[in-house]
Order: C-alpha cells, then structure tokens, then sequence
C-alpha cells in the first residue's frame, strides 16, 4: 500500500506544480507537499469510499498553523480521490475562481 501512496503523492505533486517535502515531512513538519501558501497530505486508502481522517487533520490543521500556511488533505481511495480544505478558504478559492462572474 506504501507504493501506491508514494505514486499517488508524486501524481498530486505533478498535477498540482508543487514539490514533494523530504521524507514526507517528517522532520520539519510539513506534510507530503508543500509551498510558499500549501502544506498537503497525500494518502492513499484501499478501500471503496472514503475513510475517516479526523486524526491526520488535526495533525494538518496544527503543521499549517505553525508555518503560516493553509492546508489540503487528500485521500485517495480505490475508485475516487476526496479533497478537504478548510471552509475559509474554499471561500477563497470560490471567490478567486469566480470573481466577476455571474451567478
């Protein structure tokens, strides 16, 4: 399963621009990926739907607060990918992507 996470992480890197954080983060605390603005935690799941993941979120939460950054979990299962941002800034993202768009 490691393998297919290791994949899953280099393709959210690639697709997104962003580089991959040495040893995953582990030793500075900052998730699989990462910016100037993003940390991001890649998992893969093989399982059907999507897992619970309050855990990793609170270890998220607390590694982008401590860098200043925002955050994105991204799990990946066996027939989906599931992205989880925080509210605010979905909200950001919203207004960027439709700024000056009608309704």
């Amino acid at each position: 399963m490691r393998e297919k996470g290791d994949i899953f992480e280099e393709q959210v890197a690639y697709d997104m621009g962003i580089r991959k954080t040495n040893n995953s983060g582990a030793k500075f605390d900052n998730a699989d990926l990462s910016n100037r603005d993003l940390i991001i935690e890649c998992k893969y799941k093989g399982k059907k739907s999507f897992q619970s993941c309050s855990n990793e979120i609170t270890k998220l939460t607390k590694q982008a607060h401590k860098h200043n950054k925002e955050w994105i979990y991204i799990q990946q299962t066996e027939t989906a990918a599931y992205v989880v941002l925080d509210y605010n800034y979905f909200l950001e993202l919203w207004t960027t992507l439709n700024h000056g768009s009608e309704s």
